[in-house]
């Protein structure tokens, strides 16, 4: 079984200064 992860439809950075890039990028 393979898991794929879609692209989100945002920059991992869209939702600073409430969540930060790298931990977005992270989970």
């Amino acid at each position: 079984m393979t898991f794929e992860v879609p692209d989100l439809p945002y920059d991992y950075s869209a939702l600073e200064p409430y969540i930060d890039e790298e931990t977005m990028r992270i989970h």
